[in-house]
């Protein structure tokens, strides 16, 4: 067996951490190495067999200690025995002492060591096993470390208590520990005021042997005493403290940072030399103060709150400073302030002055006696008369003036003051009282004087033995006998009085004796200044007024008093009166009857001066007419002629100046005329749209007239007519051959929401209305076409394709429904065209929207045959027809006669659905109704003749000329009703040729508006809902030149314009209220 082996086996296995108690894991050299349980050492483990080895023991190590850990108190060592014979015994020998184990597990025996019972130090064990057979066998020996001292803290040098680096610590400062412990140890340190605990950080000393401990004082540490306590654990677990004691002074202060003091000087300023001078700052606990002075000498309190010192010896300044120091010797902010060092006050001397010389008696009772001292900067000085500091003006100052009593002495007394109020020794004098033989005097000089005036006199009553001593401000100036009782004076400007004052002065005998009096104030006034003088006109017609207005410079009637303002005329009458300082005329009217006359203004101030001037007045004849008549041509006139007017004037009289004016009844001017002459009023006066009166008007010059009217009568084009029965909104009027009007179903609004099934007739003999429905179905926006044989054809504007013939009924003498000729269409329609077409005796309808089919636009046309005699033949057809090339809605569609240049065909233009509207075609309805295919074009055929403006809504009329004028409507694609206009020219319809060219724009836009042809060739266009919707106006036969030719009474539109017989024509609904009114082309 090898002993060492299963030592240091078993202790390599317990640095390990491996079990004892598992196969396998145990590292082994031979079969003593390894335990009972596992006893075979086999590939250097120790495993499960047979060991042939007889006995063996070795120590393991200390239980939960690893090796060569110092060890304290009472361990546990662990030895491993085995014998084959069987373990009889295991002791422990340490340090000389033999014990047995408190246990085994197995083989594993434990023993429990008290080191305590040891020398500190290095100690050898060793195991003992005695088999059964009695055989013995010693482990090798196994070395603790024994350690029950605790560890020394001493101060750096190996002796005494550690080190503090200060005993006190401002906030933001660092305190330090250094010290030295014996051993290795770990150092914890604490820091308490008994409320606050903080710990002490170890930090790096720098120096060998030395470990240092440090405490930061930060803002947030509060100020306070902190005693530190010290632990030191050395590696065996014992610990050993030092904390603040009497012996051991581990203590340090945090104090507060100082804060910057507020200097109170005692006093300020403060005199030279002075001493026992003083100041302060407010006390704070556990701090001194550091003082310092610019100049002067501290006394006493270096290091106190409150310092004595001594000033300067000259005058200046004295810079105080002052540091508050806190324990730690941190110094605040230095505080300072400043004091003054003044010059001393010195004694005065007094000087007496009496009615302007030095004296030494004063008259008894007299006022303005003076006593002065010479003065020095920034000092006061006290007097005294009599004992007395009041009853005299002037304390505080280097003058004083006293009131002299009856009798005896004046006693003067005066002390400079310094401004550290410290007062010189007192200069005084004595004035002996004397007796007085003077009168008293007054001022005599005038209230105003003129500015800028000479010689202006004053005086005061003449005395013996007296010298008159006279002062004057300096607005004025004293010329001569400034010496005597009597002067005279220049005054200055305006605005500022002239103040004069007089001493009298006992002069004979030299008594000093003065009499003197209140001082005169003399105004200074400006001179009279007449701004303006004139009259209202200053030439007048005979036996009239005129005013005449003054303006004068407000100041020159002085400040205390009027004016006087006078008028005269060249014959001495006064027309005038007194007007107020700085008034303005009117002067009193005068009348005047002669030829001319010439006024005096004249101005006079309060101080006499005076100025004038004149103004004259002719007199003129009143003016008349002599002879002749004032008249005006055309007269009457109708509204809109838009005609020149021409005016005839009588003759004037000689009296009258200049030509004559003509003005209207508002006063506007129209023209001027020489006298007996005639005139045409110039092309940019536009003839009235109301009767007006002119006025001739000639004047003199004196400003009155003499006026002659003319009345104009301007004649309306529109009239109220009787109120229809209903609001006809979308509805048609057709002119019967008896003069009546069939009216037939519409609306009350454009959209047509609600068709009326209504039907009258309109008598324009007695403007009345009668019903002759109801119509079989309710209508809107259809079409009514009057037939060759009296009767009205209503197609359209219905849910379905039923028409209806309404015929003159000879028994009611009215007009009925023909029910024996029903027709239908072939679609439903609305806003479509129907034309009758007189050549070939067919109606034919084009275009609209399908009501039946979601309001689509329409292509399609269809024919209704009529007889010779006029009357429908049956329904409609749309057999030899043609259908339109563009969908159309709201176009139009116009008819050329036969004879014209398109005889017999019909031109539809606009209302293109989806498309720009600017598309015409031309249709012929021939004899035996057929569609004339190859005269039906879109755009002409050849591209040429498109429509100038995209329109629907649009108007379309056949003039005299053959030409078709196209007017207003909506600019397709858009919404916006559009002014322009254009016309159709059939006779450039062909290649190369542009049928379609712009005219003159309408005046105001319109859409829905009606067109209708005069019998004079001029074209009505009247309403639409434009931006002028109650508007009308005339296009000129050849569809150029449109003229306003009034408002009509009502805004329409979608309504209908149709001659009757009377030359009238009726225009009829076109809102939501029931209205018509008549339109006179004349």
């Amino acid at each position: 067996m090898t002993p060492m082996k299963l030592f240091l086996t078993a202790a390599a296995l317990l640095a390990a951490g491996c079990s004892v108690t598992a196969g396998g894991q145990i590292p082994c050299a031979d079969d003593s190495s390894c335990p009972s349980d596992y006893p075979v050492c086999q590939s250097g483990k120790c495993v499960a067999g047979t060991s042939t080895s007889a006995l063996t023991v070795a120590i393991i190590g200390v239980d939960g200690k690893s090796a060569g850990a110092p060890l304290k108190g009472t361990v546990t060592v662990k030895a491993s025995a085995h014998a084959k014979a069987g373990v009889k015994s295991v002791t422990l020998s340490a340090g000389g002492t033999s014990q047995n184990p408190t246990g085994n597990v197995a083989e594993v025996y434990s023993f429990s060591l008290d080191t305590t019972k040891l020398a500190d130090g290095s100690v050898s064990l060793s195991a003992i096993v005695t088999a059964g057979d009695d055989q013995t066998a010693t482990s090798a020996t196994f070395s603790i470390t024994v350690d029950n001292t605790p560890p020394t803290i001493t101060a750096p040098s190996g002796s005494g208590a550690p080190v503090l680096s200060q005993a006190f610590a401002s906030a933001g400062t660092v305190v330090n520990i250094d010290l030295s412990v014996n051993e290795p140890a770990t150092l914890v340190a604490t820091a308490t005021d008994g409320t606050h605990t903080f710990p002490l950080l170890e930090v790096d000393s720098g120096a060998a042997g030395v470990r240092r401990l440090s405490f930061n004082a930060t803002a947030s540490v509060p100020a306070g005493s902190y005693k530190v306590t010290i632990i030191a654990t050395d590696t065996a677990g014992n610990s050993s403290s030092i904390t603040d004691s009497t012996n051991t002074p581990l203590r340090f202060t945090v104090v507060a940072l100082p804060s910057q003091p507020t200097i109170t000087p005692g006093a300020s300023p403060v005199t030279v030399s002075a001493t026992d001078l003083t100041a302060s700052v407010v006390q704070h606990s556990g701090y001194t103060y550091a003082w310092k002075l610019s100049s002067g000498v501290i006394t006493a309190g270096q290091g106190s709150n409150f310092i004595t010192f001594t000033a300067p010896s000259a005058v200046g300044t004295i810079l105080l400073s002052c540091d508050e120091v806190d324990a730690a010797g941190t110094h605040s902010p230095t505080a300072t302030t400043q004091v003054a060092v003044i010059a001393a006050a010195s004694q005065p001397t007094i000087t007496t002055v009496v009615n302007g010389v030095n004296a030494d008696s004063v008259v008894a009772s007299s006022t303005g006696n003076q006593a002065s001292v010479t003065p020095h900067a920034n000092m006061t000085y006290t007097w005294s008369v009599n004992g007395s500091l009041t009853g005299f003006t002037g304390q505080g100052s280097a003058i004083i003036t006293y009131l002299a009593p009856p009798s005896g002495t004046v006693a003067l007394s005066v002390t400079e003051v310094n401004l550290a109020a410290v007062a010189s020794a007192a200069g005084t004098k004595t004035m002996t009282v004397v007796a007085s033989s003077l009168n008293p005097i007054s001022i005599t000089t005038p209230a105003n004087v003129t500015s800028g005036t000479a010689g202006n006199a004053a005086n005061v009553t003449n005395q013996t033995g007296v010298t008159f001593n006279w002062t004057i401000s300096s607005n004025g100036v004293i010329t001569a006998g400034g010496g005597t009782n009597s002067i005279q004076f220049n005054a200055g400007v305006t605005g500022t009085d002239v103040t004069l004052n007089v001493t009298a002065v006992q002069t004979n005998p030299a008594t000093g004796a003065v009499s003197t009096t209140a001082p005169a104030i003399v105004h200074v006034v400006a001179a009279p200044v007449i701004n303006s003088f004139s009259a209202a006109r200053t030439t007048v017609t005979s036996n009239t007024s005129t005013t005449l207005s003054a303006m004068i410079t407000s100041d020159g009637c002085g400040t205390s008093g009027n004016c006087k303002v006078t008028i005269n005329s060249a014959g001495g009458t006064q027309l005038g009166s007194d007007l107020n300082n700085g008034s303005n005329g009117p002067i009193p009217t005068a009348n005047l009857s002669a030829a001319s006359t010439i006024f005096f203004l004249t101005v006079k101030n309060s101080a006499g001066s005076s100025a004038q001037a004149t103004v004259v007045v002719t007199t003129v004849a009143l003016p008349s007419f002599t002879s002749g008549t004032f008249t005006v041509t055309p007269n009457p006139t109708v509204f809109g002629a838009n005609s020149n007017l021409t005016f005839q004037s009588p003759t004037y009289s000689a009296s009258v100046v200049g030509p004559g004016t003509i003005v209207d009844s508002t006063g506007a001017s129209i023209a001027t005329i020489p006298s007996n002459s005639t005139i045409t009023t110039p092309s940019t006066i536009v003839q009235p749209n109301v009767s007006t009166t002119y006025f001739l008007v000639v004047q003199n010059a004196g400003g009155s007239s003499a006026t002659a009217s003319a009345f104009l009568e301007v004649r309306d084009t529109f009239s109220i007519g009787h109120t229809p029965p209903a609001a006809f909104l979308g509805a048609t009027a057709t002119l019967l051959p008896n003069g009546k009007v069939f009216i037939a179903g519409g609306a009350s609004d454009t959209s047509c929401t609600t068709p009326s099934n209504a039907a009258f007739l309109y008598d324009e003999h007695n403007d009345s209305y009668t019903s002759v429905g109801p119509m079989n179905r309710a209508r809107c926006q259809h079409t009514a076409t009057l037939l060759p044989d009296g009767t009205v054809l209503l197609i359209g504007g219905t849910t379905d394709t039923h028409t209806e013939i309404y015929k003159p009924d000879s028994a009611s003498g009215t007009f009925v429904a023909d029910v024996s000729l029903p027709t239908t269409t072939a679609v439903t329609r609305r806003q479509h065209t129907a034309t009758l077409v007189t050549c070939s005796n067919v109606v034919l309808v084009a275009g609209g929207i399908d009501l039946s089919n979601g309001n689509t636009v329409q292509n399609t046309t269809e024919k209704l045959a009529l007889t010779t005699a006029g009357s429908p033949t049956g329904n409609f057809s749309s057999t030899n027809t043609v259908t339109l090339k563009d969908n159309r809605s709201q176009h139009t569609a116009t008819f050329f006669p036969s004879g014209s240049t398109l005889s017999c065909k019909i031109l539809i233009a606009g209302g293109s659905a989806g498309g720009t509207g600017k598309t015409a075609e031309i249709y012929t309805a021939n004899d035996s109704a057929t569609a004339d295919t190859s005269a039906a074009t879109k755009n002409g055929g050849n591209g040429s003749d498109m429509v100038v403006a995209g329109r629907t809504q649009h108007t379309a009329t056949l003039l005299t000329s053959g030409k078709v004028l196209l007017a207003g409507g909506i600019a397709l694609p858009s919404t916006t009703a559009i002014a322009t206009a254009e016309l159709f020219d059939p006779t450039q319809l062909g290649a190369g040729q542009t049928s379609f060219a712009a005219t003159s724009s309408l005046v105001n836009p319109r859409t829905l508006h009606s067109a209708t042809k005069l019998s004079n060739g001029k074209v009505l266009i009247a309403g639409g809902n434009g931006s002028t919707s109650g508007s009308a106006e005339l296009y000129s036969a050849t569809g150029t030149s449109p003229v306003v030719v009034g408002n009509m009474n009502a805004a329409r539109s979608l309504h209908t314009t149709t001659p009757i017989f009377s030359g009238l024509f009726l225009v009829l609904g076109g809102n939501s209220t029931a209205s018509a009114e008549l339109f006179d082309p004349e």
